[in-house]
């Protein structure tokens, strides 16, 4: 593990949307000096409405006790929402937490309270989230003040981050969502399709997100389908040059003799090759692709054992109580 040096405050922009490209805005502050780096993932993809979700990430801190961050943004462009804290004072004392919507900006002062120490490491700050208004351009800054135990100001830099909302102006309708595996961090590889008046499919990227574009009005089913999985499937109402957002879902793992079911014989395929990896094993064993068969494979399948079909487009929480309460009722 590196050896602590710097103060660093990172945000973390998440658009549960479109795909777009991972960029990072990152400078050095000079030597001594700690800095605040903004990490922005698919800044190109939020149209009027989405949902804009920062995460403020202190990193490598040195006896860090309290915090100030003022975030600014263009409040034609971007309303604030909301505004939590995250885990990174243990026992502390919060100044102020205010996100003023018309100003565009957000207000985060915390501090460590005695008799707790002062802080090394990482963690999360705090989380902000923002509503897309209008089409354009705008600059997230953000300006911090650090402080140790003695009240003493710590040196501390920050980078902008640039976000765009996308104008949806002669894209016809648009539907936009995210879809993810069990058990796995990447989530490309999903094929999305909708059909209606005409039928248009995408593949996901690696943080599940698609886009389908140049739909014209109607109504559409959504299929979200993927090799050893069940499809989630929805419907979805499109209007042109407006945005249809669908809710976050997940994929139900162990179809994987692609049945459209999972029974005894993905359990016998997954049972048969337990403790293999690549590559002994059968490929598609591996449920969450891992190189390997072990009991997060089988546990996947048999969370979702019994299920066929096209699985209802909710989030993994919402499919357990869905589940407990058919089986309460049963």
């Amino acid at each position: 593990m590196m050896k602590p040096r710097n103060l660093l405050i990172y945000l973390m922009l998440f658009v549960a949307l479109v795909v777009a490209p991972r960029q990072i805005a990152r400078a050095a502050g000079p030597q001594g000096e700690t800095s605040l780096y903004l990490e922005a993932v698919q800044t190109l993809s939020l149209y009027p409405g989405g949902t804009l979700t920062l995460d403020v990430h202190i990193d490598e801190a040195v006896a860090l006790y309290g915090l100030q961050v003022t975030c600014q943004a263009d409040p034609t462009i971007l309303a604030g929402q909301s505004a939590e804290f995250g885990n990174f004072f243990t026992e502390s004392i919060v100044g102020a937490n205010q996100m003023d919507e018309t100003a565009g900006t957000w207000l985060g002062a915390m501090s460590q309270k005695n008799p707790a120490p002062a802080l090394d490491g990482y963690g999360v700050f705090a989380t902000l989230t923002f509503e897309a208004l209008t089409p354009g351009t705008t600059t997230i800054v953000c300006e911090p003040i650090a402080a140790s135990r003695d009240g003493a100001e710590l040196p501390i830099s920050a980078e902008p981050l640039t976000v765009t909302v996308l104008d949806p102006t002669g894209l016809g309708g648009i539907v936009v969502g995210s879809v993810v595996y069990q058990g796995r961090t990447v989530h490309s590889g999903i094929e999305v399709r909708a059909t209606g008046l005409l039928e248009q499919a995408m593949i996901t990227d690696e943080l599940g997100q698609f886009e389908l574009t140049q739909l014209p009005d109607g109504a559409y089913d959504i299929q979200a389908d993927a090799p050893l999985h069940l499809p989630s499937c929805t419907l979805a109402d499109v209007t042109a040059e407006q945005v249809a957002s669908l809710d976050p879902t997940y994929l139900a793992g162990g179809d994987v003799d692609d049945s459209d079911a999972i029974k005894i014989n993905d359990a016998t395929l997954v049972g048969s090759n337990f403790g293999l990896s690549s590559p002994e094993m059968d490929p598609r064993a591996d449920i969450n692709a891992d190189g390997q068969v072990n009991v997060q494979d089988l546990s996947i399948l048999g969370g979702n054992f019994g299920k066929e079909g096209c699985q209802e487009w909710l989030l993994p929480s919402e499919r357990l109580i869905e589940t407990t309460t058919e089986e309460s009722t049963s």
